[in-house]
């Protein structure tokens, strides 16, 4: 367990000061860009054939019950206050701004992706909290990620306000209980338009039109459309422009001139 801090510290300085607000990290927003242009292509039918949009996305931190950082299974109660535990509630986490893990003074110092605020107590390493000793909420706490290793980061703050540093409790247990995942944000950052081939009857081709708001999971409208090409081999859709080349019941071979 990396301890920057003693918990003696941390509890009476703790509760001084709120300290600053989280900065939570924006959303990542993907384009969606399928196929390249003026490239010859080949889609299966019922398959993807054209797409173009934004997928927006956060990472999240889930929690899925309470869970105890700093000691492992079996290991027993501390015995110096700056090996209390900390525990903290279950529930889902944006990711904010970084905090600096010092790694020692001839390794120096790393920064930590870290999602929060994680309402976070100091307790014993079963969970519960004990008079005088392990025990109290720490405000603005964190849990933070160095590649698969979780740590419960909690700051620590002078009476005037000041920053000292953090204290790092690391995960040695319950590791099914986290886990970080990429959610989707449904909204107008997120949106992609998608053409799907479906057959052919003599000149006339049809294709199914769908909008995702969380491409390729979710639906927000869908439409059948067919286009008669027996005077041109050039459908067209909005932006879009694909030039048909052969297609069958199976499949549909094709040049994308333009995207949505």
């Amino acid at each position: 367990m990396r301890t920057i801090l003693s918990a003696l510290a941390l509890l009476a300085l703790a509760g001084c000061s709120t300290g600053p607000a989280f900065q939570t990290k924006p959303a990542t927003v993907e384009t969606i860009s399928f196929p390249e242009t003026q490239q010859v292509t080949t889609a299966i039918a019922g398959e993807t054939m054209i797409a173009y949009g934004h997928k927006s996305s956060s990472r999240v931190l889930d929690i899925r019950q309470m869970t105890t950082f700093g000691r492992a299974q079996g290991e027993g109660r501390p015995i110096l206050l700056g090996k209390c535990s900390s525990t903290v509630a279950p529930g889902r986490y944006y990711q904010t701004d970084n905090v600096t893990m010092p790694l020692g003074i001839t390794v120096g110092s790393k920064e930590l992706p870290c999602f929060g605020p994680v309402p976070t107590k100091m307790t014993e390493p079963d969970g519960t909290e004990s008079f005088l000793s392990c025990t109290g909420s720490i405000p603005n706490s964190r849990v933070c990620v160095d590649s698969n290793i979780y740590y419960s980061v909690m700051p620590v703050y002078s009476q005037y306000g000041a920053p000292l540093g953090h204290h790092f409790n690391e995960l040695k247990k319950d590791f099914q209980n986290i886990s970080i995942i990429n959610e989707s944000n449904n909204g107008s950052r997120s949106l992609v338009k998608e053409f799907r081939y479906v057959k052919r009857d003599d000149n006339i081709f049809y294709f199914t039109y769908r909008e995702y708001d969380d491409y390729p999971h979710h639906v927000v409208s869908e439409a059948q459309y067919q286009y008669d090409l027996s005077a041109t081999n050039v459908i067209a859709f909005g932006n879009m422009r694909a030039q048909i080349i052969n297609a069958n019941d199976s499949q549909v071979e094709f040049t994308l001139l333009s995207n949505f």
